[in-house]
C-alpha cells in the first residue's frame, strides 16, 4: 500500500495502536472484507512494538489512512498534553454562597483569584500535613 513519511515514534505507538485497533474492530478501516482476518492477524504481532507497527501501516494503509492515522495520534498526544502541568484542566467544587461570598469578597480585596487567594492563604499549612 502506501508509504508515508510519517512515522510512528515509541511515544506514539499507543495512540496509533488503538486508533487502528478501535478502525479494525469496527470493520471501518478497509473496503474488502477478506482482507479483515489477514490484517487483524498480522496486526496482532506488529502492535506492540512502534517499528513493526510502522511496517504494518506501510503494508496495510493507503495514503489517506496515514493522514487520518496521523491526525488521530496528533489529537491523542493534544489530550494527553491537555491533561498534564499547567494545561490540566480545572477543578470545579459546590460551595455556600455564603462561603463563596466570603471568599470572593478577600480574594477582591487582595487583587487575587479565588483560586490564587486559597493557595496563598493555605499553602503552608497544607504542605505541613505531610512533614
Amino acid at each position: 500500500m502506501a508509504r508515508n513519511p510519517y512515522v510512528i515514534t515509541v511515544k506514539d505507538r499507543s495512540a496509533g495502536e488503538n486508533y487502528i485497533s478501535r478502525k479494525l474492530h469496527e470493520e471501518t478501516l478497509f473496503d474488502n472484507d477478506e482482507y479483515y482476518p489477514s490484517a487483524r492477524r498480522s496486526f496482532s504481532k506488529a502492535r506492540a512494538d512502534a517499528e513493526k507497527l510502522n511496517r504494518w501501516c506501510e503494508n496495510h494503509l493507503n495514503s489517506e489512512q496515514w493522514i487520518q492515522l496521523k491526525n488521530a495520534i496528533r489529537a491523542a498526544r493534544k489530550r494527553k498534553n491537555d491533561q498534564t502541568g499547567t494545561n490540566q484542566p480545572p477543578a470545579t467544587i459546590t460551595i455556600s454562597r455564603d462561603a463563596w461570598t466570603v471568599l470572593s469578597d478577600l480574594s477582591k480585596h487582595h487583587g487575587l483569584t479565588l483560586s490564587e487567594f486559597i493557595i496563598k492563604k493555605h499553602e503552608k499549612a497544607w504542605l505541613k500535613l505531610w512533614d
